[in-house]
């Protein structure tokens, strides 16, 4: 997080993000990178106004984190289209989330980023949708792990 005056008493701290469109929310949004890109945007204004008031550092004030949109990405092939090892498994949902999220980790290793959000329209069961936090591995002052969310806009047996 990087610290910003603005003007104010209370320095704002912005998380530089990527934000992800995966081929499933790009082809739900009918291949219409406008509309992708601006429903994703929307998401993150909204997450953003939330994180704003939280207190994460337990001083009862909120800490003014806001997301700060650095690029913008929309993955027009299939990441992962092997889901054989998920059949017959209790969480079948839970596992295809699994392999979507290693995926990813694998195609954005290192970005400097401080957070990746893919936003994604796929069917994973009763499973919302997945974190993952990056490891503690730094190279000259840049995270080298990433912190991933995958946001799911597809509700369980239905629609966006």
């Amino acid at each position: 997080l990087k610290d910003y005056g603005l003007g104010t008493n209370q320095p704002a701290k912005y998380c530089h993000i990527q934000v992800v469109a995966d081929n499933s929310y790009y082809v739900f949004q009918r291949k219409d990178s406008q509309a992708t890109i601006s429903k994703m945007l929307k998401y993150v204004a909204r997450i953003s106004e939330m994180l704003s008031v939280q207190d994460f550092d337990g001083d009862e004030t909120p800490d003014s984190v806001r997301l700060f949109v650095s690029k913008v990405d929309i993955i027009d092939y299939n990441v992962v289209t092997d889901f054989t090892t998920c059949e017959g498994r209790g969480n079948r949902g839970e596992c295809r989330l699994n392999k979507v999220m290693i995926s990813y980790g694998d195609l954005f290793k290192i970005n400097g980023m401080c957070l990746v959000i893919i936003v994604a329209y796929m069917d994973f069961g009763k499973t919302l949708g997945g974190a993952y936090t990056a490891q503690d591995s730094w190279d000259d002052d840049k995270q080298c792990a990433l912190n991933i969310v995958l946001i799911n806009v597809k509700k369980y047996n239905g629609e966006a």
